[in-house]
């Protein structure tokens, strides 16, 4: 007696593994972190991103005043940089990644001016700014403006 194949059975032969798996399914395969799929490229360059600005800012509110030429500037502003271009060149493959890009497109586009300003609010409503924060609230799964993952 022969026992017939279930529907979920992944049909390699036509190059369709997931074909029968109901749309759900697929979606929550596509979204699922697996070992066979590679780590984000975006995240650890967006970490170190998010390193350098943060020593930046540090070195920034020092007492005396910001050297732009001390070695741990030019070596912290030097992995911003560092970090930013490779990020620009490469597509996220995950949800974290997508929100670090939305982010960084944030401190590249968003309001010029600090939160605390009258004019932020005007600034971070404009369509631009709303369309980058709808992507982070969907990547990152949080509400507010764009920050640190």
């Amino acid at each position: 007696m022969a026992i017939a194949k279930p529907t979920t059975t992944p049909n390699r032969e036509k190059g369709r593994p997931y074909r029968n798996v109901p749309l759900v399914g697929r979606a929550l395969f596509a979204l699922a972190p697996t070992t066979a799929r590679a780590r984000d490229p975006i995240v650890p360059l967006y970490r170190q991103w998010l390193s350098a600005r943060k020593t930046l800012d540090y070195l920034v509110d020092l007492p005396g005043g910001y050297d732009s030429e001390a070695p741990d500037a030019k070596a912290a502003q030097t992995r911003e940089d560092e970090a930013f271009w490779a990020m620009i060149e490469l597509t996220p493959t995950s949800v974290e990644g997508i929100a670090a890009l939305a982010h960084v497109l944030w401190e590249l586009e968003g309001p010029a001016v600090l939160p605390d300003h009258e004019d932020f609010q005007e600034e971070a409503d404009s369509p631009n700014c709303k369309l980058m924060r709808a992507i982070w609230r969907a990547a990152a799964g949080r509400d507010g403006l764009p920050g640190g993952l």
